[in-house]
């Protein structure tokens, strides 16, 4: 009983049942009934509140560390592709690409390069990264 008695003041629940007879008996009890009234829903709805804000909050956490790890593979991977375009173009086994080199890219080497710069021609890509200038 005592605690079906707890949650209806919890929710707010018929609460007037309990409350009106023993105010009746003894009005100071009106003081501590609508403070009880006031504070606990308050509280347990800031608690709830809490809860879901809290879990929400770990959730982006959570979210966010995922997308971290996704973008640095994708960036692991770009960069292994990108050398493995280098290694094709550099048909001398220099360790350096030249103009010509680059201008015989292949098809498949053309957009991966495209892919990775945002730039359209891979002597764009030479123009910038050319360190002889």
């Amino acid at each position: 009983g005592t605690m079906l008695t707890l949650v209806q003041f919890l929710c707010l629940d018929s609460i007037g049942t309990i409350y009106r007879p023993l105010i009746q008996k003894d009005f100071t009890l009106f003081f501590y009934f609508a403070c009880v009234i006031l504070v606990v829903p308050i509280v347990l709805m800031n608690l709830v509140t809490a809860i879901i804000v809290n879990s929400a909050m770990e959730q982006a956490n959570s979210d966010r560390e995922v997308a971290d790890m996704y973008e640095k593979a994708e960036k692991e991977k770009m960069i292994k592709e990108l050398r493995r375009v280098f290694q094709n173009l550099d048909t001398d086994n220099s360790g350096q690409v030249s103009e010509e080199e680059i201008s015989r890219i292949g098809e498949k080497d053309r957009h991966t390069l495209q892919a990775a710069t945002q730039l359209s021609e891979p002597m764009d890509v030479f123009n910038a990264l050319n360190v002889d200038d």
